[in-house]
């Protein structure tokens, strides 16, 4: 039972940081993985809030809770924010296009999922 609980806990927290990294780089969240990421148009306030809870203490403090490192995390973030700001920055380009399953680079979502698997 109590082993229930600490999952669930730690499933919370990861919840939160996926939101939080979403709302940053500016993709919409799911929980259907695997599907390409959907980049959508954010608020500039809502990314200024995520990339504050990503920075803070507050988030090293349920990282470290949790069990992951909350720096891969928001280093990942924002490799994804420059990936995607410069799709949309080529010429001719049109709206930023998904980035393919098999990609080489892992995604925040992978890191997140990386130490899920190292438990296990």
């Amino acid at each position: 039972m109590t082993g229930d609980i600490v999952t669930c806990a730690r499933e919370l927290v990861l919840c939160v940081f996926r939101l939080a990294v979403a709302d940053y780089v500016g993709i919409a969240y799911g929980h259907d993985e695997p599907y390409p990421d959907k980049f959508t148009r954010i608020n500039p306030a809502l990314q200024a809030e995520a990339a504050d809870f990503l920075t803070s203490q507050w988030a090293a403090h349920l990282g470290d809770l949790a069990g992951f490192p909350v720096q891969k995390v928001w280093k990942q973030g924002q490799r994804d924010r420059l990936r995607q700001a410069a799709l949309s920055l080529r010429p001719g380009a049109g709206p930023p296009q998904p980035r393919p399953a098999a990609s080489q680079d892992k995604s925040w979502s992978q890191l997140l999922d990386q130490r899920d698997r190292a438990a296990a």
